[in-house]
C-alpha cells in the first residue's frame, strides 16, 4: 500500500511550522474575503418616509424632476431658507404618512449596493431598499424631500418611473453631509475602485503566500 509518507524521509520540524503558518495564512485571508463581501459603508440614523407596513413609500414621477450629474455638489441639496412656506405646503400633503427614524447601514460592494434598515442596529430589519448601482442610481432633491430641512431622495433608476425610491432625511447637517459623502462614492463609482485596489492587494498576498514567499507590508 502506497503511502503519503515516506517513513525514510523525517520531515524538519521548521518545515512543519512553515507549513502550518502558511496554512494559517491562507484560512485568515479567506475568512476576511467572506466577511468583506458585504463591507458596511455607512452607518447612521436617517428619517425615512414609510407606509404602515415600513416599507418604502412610492414616488410619483414629476416632470420637473431631472436627475443629477455625476459630480454633483452635496452641498446643492441643502434646502434654501426661502424653501421654509413650501416645505411646510409639502408637509401638509403628506399627512396620511410620516417619517420614521430608522437606523441604516449602507453597504455593498462591486458597484451594488443595498440600505438596510430597522428600528435598531442589532434588531429585525424592517426593510431593505436594494439594487443601488454605480453609474445608474441618483439623488434627487424632491418636492416631498423638501419637506424636512436635510431630505434627499434616493432613485434606484431615475430614468424608470416604476423603480423604487425611498426618500430620506438626516437629523443634522452633520449627518447629511456624512450620507452625501458615502452615497455619491457609491453612485460615481469611486469607492468601487478603492475596493478594486484592495482586492487586487489581497490577491497578492494570497499569491506571494502560496509561492512560499512572504509579502512586503
Amino acid at each position: 500500500m502506497n503511502s503519503f509518507v515516506d517513513s525514510d524521509h523525517e520531515v524538519a520540524p521548521l518545515d512543519i511550522v512553515f507549513y502550518v503558518r502558511t496554512v494559517l495564512s491562507l484560512v485568515h485571508i479567506v475568512w476576511m474575503l467572506k466577511t468583506a463581501d458585504f463591507p458596511t459603508n455607512c452607518k447612521g440614523i436617517l428619517l425615512l418616509l414609510l407606509d404602515k407596513d415600513d416599507q418604502a413609500l412610492s414616488s410619483t414621477p414629476s416632470p420637473a424632476a431631472t436627475p443629477r450629474t455625476k459630480s454633483f455638489s452635496a452641498r446643492k441639496l441643502l434646502p434654501k431658507s426661502s424653501s421654509k412656506s413650501k416645505r411646510q405646503m409639502n408637509a401638509a400633503t403628506l399627512t396620511s404618512f410620516k417619517f420614521k427614524r430608522q437606523y441604516c447601514v449602507l453597504h455593498g460592494a462591486n458597484g451594488l449596493y443595498q440600505i438596510r434598515y430597522g428600528d435598531s442596529y442589532d434588531g429585525p430589519t424592517s426593510g431593505v431598499h436594494e439594487f443601488l448601482t454605480a453609474g445608474v442610481s441618483s439623488i434627487e432633491h424632491t418636492s416631498r424631500s423638501s419637506s424636512q430641512e436635510f431630505g434627499f431622495e434616493i432613485m434606484i433608476n431615475p430614468n424608470d418611473s416604476e423603480a423604487p425610491a425611498l426618500c430620506c432625511a438626516a437629523e443634522s447637517e452633520e449627518g447629511f453631509m456624512m450620507w452625501m459623502s458615502s452615497l455619491t462614492s457609491v453612485i460615481d463609482g469611486s469607492l468601487n475602485n478603492k475596493t478594486e485596489n484592495v482586492d487586487e492587494h489581497t490577491s497578492t498576498e494570497i499569491e506571494a503566500y502560496a509561492e512560499g514567499v512572504s509579502p512586503a507590508i
